[in-house]
């Protein structure tokens, strides 16, 4: 008996915080504070270190010069945890969302103009999650895809400009360990003194039954989101939680501006009010200005502040400032001739402030290497760059598990395996199969090697990929090659072989239960799924390449919702497609009329008319109906 609520405006006010939940949702803070416990300082830097790599490719190009901060931060000292933290957490988004976004000058294009790509990836549903849209009015005429209850284009351009988005990937969510008075939770301890706590009471409505009303705890950091109810635990410790989701903001005006926006100055005036989720804006104009700001509402922390739980009892860890807006990153018209985000480290380590979050450490430095070497580029080139499906990972991954598996220890099955995985060219298209033995190989191998960390009982985190590839170079005999399993210690080689076999069986398994083609589109087995999770309402096992950590970000159940090519010029040439159609009808041609050019990796020209004209949407939509 459900029936939809009346759109109100504070749904659409809300929109945005939904969001932010979303991509900034995620965080480590109880599994650091684990680790940190577990192995000690020096231990826990070489597995979790803010900058892996001298070799990372920032989102602004690295030796930008930085003016100095204007906002100083006084350090406190980081208290050593004395036990392990709570067992239970929160429900948090996928880790692998994420998007790319780039902008090429016209200098290293063979039009003379700019070109700004994006492709956000999020979950594939259905009806989707974009609808394409041109919003013609007095003093606004813009094209792009908007959300159901925004008042704006959120992706697109106008006949001056375009822009487009990628999560920042910052860590905006702080965790703070209160001690109250008693149970009634009504002070709390703060500075030697005890505070009394602010209280919302929520009503939760049960069908059938007595409404449930949850008493809600709010400190000086923000309000107590995990206590000894949650899961009915009597181990859970109370925490108050600080994130810039909760501060009040305005982004959809950012979006109204943007849509309305004719240059540098009106772009970089719209981010102004944008606050969460942390986002990297990549801006192109008619006027062949190219641009990106890793735009967010930053607290100006010190070094390691936020990374792990903090103590609630002393004002001395709170936020004690932000970052200016005008001193978040941003380059505009950099040498190198374009501008790039891929959810990775935002800048290099000369940048004044403390940012630290969840980045991706393969896709940006494909992209980065691809648009380097371009010259005179044209649109087919980022068409063929945003389905690239080349596994970066894999790249620098697989020669460590090959080279430390004995080839002539193998024989029949095993063999040819090997066979495959020495000639595989490093493309997860659809239809290979050395994509499915590596991803499962990789799997076996990644949870041996970090077994420490596998404790269900304890929140953990194990290093990730980047970090993993690089110890392994550089320590292949550190102390972590081990499998707690067995009494004596194991080398390399032989975690290698344990886990290529276990892979092989998995693979063999597979084969039996799904009655398959062995490939990878059959396994990775990517679904557009209706919001009702019906499947004679969705779309089954889409045969496409890509997967996690490849430009083409296609996996199971998440990838690019949207692919957008725009060259702003006196006639805007624009392409994009996205997983489904412009109708939500499950009945109606026109709910997947896009989704076989969007699995072929093909475009359709983008239909932007001047205001006053008559588009041929209808024409448009009978085409791909057919």
């Amino acid at each position: 008996d459900y029936k939809p609520e009346l759109w109100s405006p504070v749904k659409t006010v809300l929109l945005l915080k939904y969001m932010s939940n979303i991509l900034t949702g995620k965080d480590h803070d109880f599994e650091y504070t684990n680790l940190l416990y577990l192995f000690g300082k020096e231990k826990f830097d070489l597995l979790y270190p803010d900058f892996p790599d001298t070799s990372l490719v920032p989102v602004i190009p690295k030796n930008t010069k930085y003016p100095p901060p204007t906002v100083k931060v006084d350090t406190q000292k980081i208290k050593f945890p004395e036990a392990y933290v709570s067992e239970y957490k929160f429900e948090e988004p996928d880790p692998f969302l994420g998007s790319n976004n780039w902008a090429l000058s016209g200098a290293k294009t063979a039009s003379g103009r700019p070109i700004l790509c994006n492709d956000p990836h999020l979950a594939l549903n259905l009806p989707s999650l974009w609808y394409e849209i041109q919003l013609s009015a007095p003093g606004i005429n813009v094209y792009g895809v908007s959300l159901p209850g925004a008042p704006a284009v959120i992706i697109g351009f106008n006949d001056s400009i375009s822009w487009g988005l990628t999560n920042g990937s910052d860590d905006v969510k702080d965790w703070y360990s209160i001690q109250f008075k008693d149970n009634t939770k009504s002070e709390y301890m703060l500075d030697g003194k005890w505070e009394k706590c602010g209280q919302r009471i929520e009503k939760i409505e049960i069908r059938g039954a007595q409404p449930f009303y949850d008493t809600i705890a709010t400190t000086i950091f923000g309000p107590v989101a995990y206590d000894h109810s949650f899961n009915k635990s009597k181990t859970m410790q109370d925490m108050a939680l600080r994130w810039t989701m909760h501060d009040p903001s305005d982004e959809c005006l950012t979006f109204i501006k943007l849509n309305k926006a004719n240059n540098y100055a009106d772009y970089s005036e719209a981010l102004q009010t944008y606050t969460c989720p942390a986002q990297n804006f990549v801006f192109a104009s008619h006027s062949d200005d190219i641009a990106i700001w890793h735009q967010g509402k930053f607290p100006a922390e010190w070094k390691e502040q936020g990374k792990f739980i903090m103590d609630g009892t002393s004002s001395k860890y709170m936020w004690q400032n932000f970052i200016p807006q005008q001193e978040n990153p941003h380059v505009l018209n950099p040498e190198q001739g374009y501008v790039c985000s891929a959810n990775q480290h935002p800048t290099d380590t000369t940048y004044p402030y403390y940012l630290h979050g969840i980045y991706e450490y393969y896709r940006n430095r494909r992209i980065n290497e691809s648009l380097t070497a371009l010259q005179h580029a044209g649109i087919e080139d980022m068409m063929k760059l945003q389905n690239d499906n080349y596994n970066y990972f894999a790249g620098e991954a697989l020669p460590i598990l090959l080279n430390n598996l004995d080839a002539n220890s193998l024989s029949g099955e095993s063999k040819e395996i090997y066979t495959i995985m020495k000639s595989w060219n490093l493309l997860n298209d659809k239809g290979e199969k050395a994509p499915v033995y590596f991803d499962v190989w990789w799997d076996k191998f990644y949870f041996l090697l970090w077994d420490e960390m596998s404790d269900t009982t304890k929140l953990m985190e194990m290093p990730n990929m980047f970090t993993t590839v690089r110890l392994l170079n550089k320590f292949p005999d550190m102390e972590f090659i081990d499998n707690l399993k067995t009494p004596e210690k194991e080398t390399l080689k032989a975690l290698c072989k344990e886990s290529f076999i276990s892979a092989i069986e998995e693979v063999n398994s597979w084969k039996i239960k799904n009655k398959k083609e062995l490939s990878w589109a059959n396994y990775k087995n990517t679904i557009i799924q209706h919001l009702s999770t019906l499947p004679a309402f969705s779309v089954l096992n889409i045969q496409n390449g890509g997967n996690h950590h490849i430009v083409n970000a296609t996996s199971a159940k998440n990838g690019p919702s949207w692919r957008m090519i725009v060259s702003p010029g006196d006639e805007v040439e624009a392409y994009g497609v996205y997983p489904g159609g412009q109708s939500g009808n499950p009945g109606s041609p026109n709910y997947t009329s896009f989704l076989d050019y969007w699995t072929q990796g093909k475009y359709y020209k983008l239909n932007f008319t001047k205001t006053g004209q008559k588009g041929n949407n209808i024409i448009f939509e009978e085409q791909f109906s057919k």
